[in-house]
C-alpha cells in the first residue's frame, strides 16, 4: 500500500531516502543538516525467504561538527570522514560493546578508500563511510556526506543499552593539544590505542581535528593533530598535573608509531 509512486517497493536500506532528504535540504538552501533514521529494511535470507530487520542510519552534510569560524569553511572529505567515524565509535563507547571492529572496505554506495565495514564479535552489522560522489550529485550535493548504516538487533545484544544518568561534572576540564608526524599508513585507531594506553583516568576524551598532507613534511608523512581533553572527578587539575599526563602519552605515541610531535 505504497504512498507514492517512487515508494512502490521494500527498501533493502535506509540511506537512499536519507540522501534523497538531504537533497530536499540542499534544494531548500540548507547548508548542514544530521539525519538519523531507525526503520526496517527487507531482504531474502540465505534460503530465499523473505525477512525483515531494524536498521539505524545517519547521514551528514556540511559544517555539522565544526564550531565557531570554522563552521563557515568548506568540509573536506577527511574531516567528514572523521566526524562519521567518531559517531560510531560514540555509540560502541556508549554501549560497551564487546568485540566491535572496524574493516577497510569498499561499497558500490561509498567513495574509494572512503568506507567500512561495521563488525561486531566478529559479525558484520553494518558500514559507514562518505557516500559516492555521483550519487550524491544526483541529489544536487556537491560536498562530502557522511553515512553509516547498522543492523539494530546484533547492536544491541553485543552492548549494554540500559540508560544510566551521570551527573554533570563538578570541574572544568583543561585541553592539550599535540601534532603528530607519522608514517602516511598510521591509522586513527593506531593513534588511539596507544594514546588510551598511556593515558591517566583523568584522560577525559581524543579528538582529532586535523589531517595535513605536504612536501614539508616528508615523503609518505602526514600530520595528524589531536585535542586531549583532562577533567578530574575530585579537584581543578593544575598546569603542572596536566602537562604531565599528556607528556607521558607524547612519549608513549614516540615510541608506539614512530611519530614526531611538531612543535609550535
Amino acid at each position: 500500500d505504497p504512498l507514492s509512486a517512487d515508494q512502490s517497493v521494500l527498501r533493502d536500506a535506509l540511506l537512499p531516502q536519507l540522501a534523497e532528504n538531504l537533497g530536499t535540504n540542499v534544494f531548500r538552501q540548507v547548508s548542514e543538516a544530521a539525519l538519523f533514521e531507525m526503520g526496517r529494511a527487507f531482504f531474502l535470507d540465505k534460503d530465499g525467504v523473505p525477512s525483515e530487520e531494524d536498521h539505524l542510519a545517519i547521514a551528514l552534510l556540511g559544517a555539522v561538527g565544526a564550531t565557531g569560524t570554522a563552521k563557515h569553511r568548506a568540509v573536506d572529505e577527511g574531516t567528514m570522514f572523521s566526524w562519521i567515524r567518531g559517531l560510531w565509535e560514540t555509540v560502541a563507547k556508549t554501549l560497551k560493546l564487546r568485540g566491535a571492529q572496524l574493516r577497510a572496505a569498499d561499497r558500490p554506495c561509498s567513495q574509494p578508500r572512503r568506507g567500512l565495514d561495521i563488525v561486531v564479535e566478529g559479525k558484520k552489522i553494518g558500514h559507514l563511510g562518505l557516500l559516492k560522489k555521483s550519487i550524491a550529485a544526483e541529489w544536487r550535493i556537491r560536498q562530502p556526506v557522511g553515512v553509516l548504516e547498522v543492523a539494530l538487533a546484533p547492536l544491541l545484544a553485543a552492548g549494554d543499552a540500559r540508560k544510566r544518568p551521570v551527573p554533570p561534572p563538578a570541574y572544568p576540564s583543561v585541553r592539550r593539544d599535540a601534532a603528530l608526524v607519522v608514517p602516511a599508513k598510521t591509522r586513527h585507531e593506531d593513534v588511539l590505542k596507544a594514546a588510551r594506553k598511556a593515558a591517566p583516568k583523568e584522560l577525559e576524551k581524543i579528538e582529532l581535528f586535523d589531517v595535513f598532507r605536504g612536501k614539508a613534511l616528508g615523503e609518505g608523512k602526514k600530520s595528524l593533530a589531536y585535542a586531549f581533553t583532562y577533567r578530574a572527578a575530585d579537584r581543578t587539575l593544575t598546569d603542572e598535573e596536566t602537562n604531565a599526563f599528556q607528556e607521558k602519552i607524547n612519549t608513549a605515541l614516540v615510541s608506539a608509531l614512530n611519530a614526531e610531535i611538531r612543535k609550535g
